[in-house]
């Protein structure tokens, strides 16, 4: 099933049996959890968390309600049970194959006043579970939204409490805090706070309240090499070192930036549209533009990846320390 049905019948008020919520995105699996035990109602209400025997989720769904509302359902919870993961011989997954045949043999008989849903980080759609909860409807991967969606969705959440971005601020605050849903929305939150009796969120608000991402300070502290600014790209490094970030992640997030800008400047040199890049390297459609925006030519990004990739080498050798060897690059690239 598609988000965007789910989200048509449950506006409706329409209710499955059976949902598996899966996927990347956190947040919507929750918020969609929560709109399915609004309608159910929260009188009768069971809970499970990590590996069970099946029986107790079957025990919970015949069990009776406490309330006799016809509008309201008995709602099963069960997160991470591994029943909709391949077994495996080494793993926790172990010994679930004949739980999970058993649970796939149930979920056609589970009664019309009861909805279970199963939230999982694991989902192998080759399981007869899975094809299960799909023929009935109920199995939904929720992806990332895309960053078209997202700014739209930023956009309506900070209109809920009268406030609106200042343009561009939208894309400021993901390429500062991420895309993860959850973390834009606590963002936004102290963002609406702290413009108190303003109906506008600037990029000053951002800069001054948010909290930016490693990715997001590696693209700061590689501005700040690519423009000469030594000092404040050591300050940059440091204050990561500080926050007790490794070298060595701090190292291969650098490469990843210079590799995206890298790859950016040849794709946009063959006047291929941003969108079409922004596909191909995966990353949102205004991050392009960023980076081919970057002051640095094709040749010195080379040549700074070279540089990086001896660092590399030279750290893993032992010639020099992981924290010497970053701040010597900083200083070479700039």
């Amino acid at each position: 099933m598609e988000q965007k049905k789910l989200k048509a019948e449950l506006s409706r008020g329409e209710l499955k049996n059976v949902y598996l919520l899966h996927g990347k995105e956190r947040f919507l699996i929750s918020h969609y959890a929560d709109e399915i035990e609004k309608i159910c109602g929260a009188k009768n209400k069971d809970l499970f968390d990590g590996i069970i025997p099946v029986e107790q989720i079957i025990m919970a769904a015949e069990t009776l309600p406490f309330s006799f509302d016809a509008n309201e359902k008995r709602l099963i919870l069960v997160r991470d049970s591994k029943l909709f993961a391949m077994s495996k011989k080494d793993d926790e997954t172990a010994g679930r194959k004949a739980e999970s045949e058993k649970m796939a043999e149930y979920v056609p008989k589970i009664p019309a006043d009861t909805v279970i849903i199963f939230i999982e980080t694991e989902v192998d759609k080759r399981t007869r579970l899975y094809k299960k909860a799909a023929e009935l409807g109920g199995a939904v991967d929720f992806v990332p939204l895309a960053p078209q969606e997202l700014i739209k969705w930023l956009a309506h959440y900070a209109k809920q409490s009268g406030k609106k971005f200042q343009q561009d601020a939208v894309e400021l605050l993901i390429r500062t805090c991420g895309t993860d849903m959850f973390n834009l929305k606590n963002e936004t939150d102290k963002l609406i706070f702290h413009a108190d009796e303003n109906t506008e969120i600037t990029h000053q608000d951002i800069a001054e309240i948010s909290t930016p991402t490693l990715e997001s300070r590696i693209f700061d502290m590689l501005e700040a090499m690519i423009t000469c600014r030594i000092d404040a790209a050591l300050k940059m490094y440091n204050d990561l070192l500080t926050l007790k970030e490794p070298p060595f992640r701090i190292l291969a997030l650098i490469i990843r930036e210079i590799r995206i800008t890298l790859l950016c400047k040849c794709l946009a040199e063959k006047n291929i549209p941003f969108v079409q890049i922004a596909s191909q390297v995966k990353i949102p459609d205004f991050a392009v533009g960023k980076a081919i925006a970057k002051n640095i030519s094709r040749e010195k990004l080379i040549v700074a990846l070279e540089n990086c990739q001896d660092t590399d080498i030279r750290i893993k050798s032992g010639l020099i320390t992981p924290e010497l060897g970053v701040e010597m690059l900083i200083i070479s690239i700039g």
